[in-house]
């Protein structure tokens, strides 16, 4: 298995467990999912693009420019970065995290997510 297949197939995984959590309630753990996903299928074009280990970043819009997509990547995805921090860490946010978001968000969020993990499989199965 290459190792752009095996980022790509963690990415799928989050990619579920951010479903889960949206349908459990866990609207700050499914954002964070939802950034995993989208990072770690970055990371799989990347490699398959540079044929290099990716950059150590967590930033969707950076990760995009590295892979020449970020003309592409929607609002969803980019502020995944901030909810990603928002979600993991109670001092960034004024209120505790998990009060601050709401289902439309979270459901945007892995709408947006779905579609792009579809593209980078169908990319990286060409």
């Amino acid at each position: 298995m290459s190792e752009e297949e095996v980022w790509l197939l963690q990415a799928e995984h989050d990619l579920q467990a951010a479903e889960h959590n949206l349908r459990g309630g866990f609207l700050d753990h499914c954002l964070i999912c939802c950034q995993q996903a989208t990072e770690k299928a970055l990371k799989a074009l990347y490699i398959a693009k540079h044929r290099k280990a990716p950059p150590r970043m967590h930033d969707i819009q950076d990760l995009a420019r590295a892979v020449e997509l970020e003309t592409s990547i929607p609002g969803q995805l980019v502020a995944l970065t901030r909810w990603y921090l928002e979600a993991r860490y109670p001092d960034v946010a004024d209120v505790p995290p998990f009060q601050k978001l709401d289902v439309e968000t979270a459901e945007a969020a892995l709408a947006a997510t779905r579609a792009f993990l579809g593209d980078a499989r169908r990319r990286l199965d060409e």
